[in-house]
């Protein structure tokens, strides 16, 4: 799945995106008109204090770093999913998308959101099999 950029900024979020705890000042790292690569998505959301859902994409930002950066950025321009994404929906009400080393528990998907080390080898070792593959195909 392929995401293009159409903002750089969270001056004009939504304020679910806002509620979620992105700041209007904050620099997601990504350039508009660009495209990335989408790792994993989420629905993110607190139903108990009845707050709107926000979809999450975790992408590759410009600086190099994975990030979890709302919808409303983007535009996807690739819908086509990997073959090794599954789905699970925890108890706290997210609902996630990708590797499985992603969604197989709120804890594991918590750890990939708070750029565990444990977590991000296990992100980095899938982006280096990826690319691997995609440069056999070529």
């Amino acid at each position: 799945m392929k995401v293009k950029a159409i903002t750089d900024s969270f001056e004009t979020a939504p304020v679910d995106i806002i509620q979620e705890g992105w700041s209007r000042r904050c620099d997601p790292g990504i350039t508009p008109g660009k495209t990335y690569e989408v790792y994993a998505l989420s629905f993110v959301g607190h139903p108990e204090y009845n707050r709107p859902r926000t979809l999450a994409f975790q992408i590759i930002d410009d600086a190099g770093f994975q990030a979890w950066l709302p919808a409303f950025l983007f535009e996807i321009v690739d819908r086509k999913l990997p073959s090794d994404w599954e789905a699970n929906l925890f108890p706290d009400g997210n609902f996630v998308i990708g590797p499985s080393f992603v969604v197989e528990s709120p804890e594991a998907y918590d750890a990939m959101v708070e750029s565990d080390p444990e977590a991000m080898k296990k992100f980095w070792e899938r982006l280096e099999k990826l690319e691997a593959e995609n440069s056999e195909v070529v």
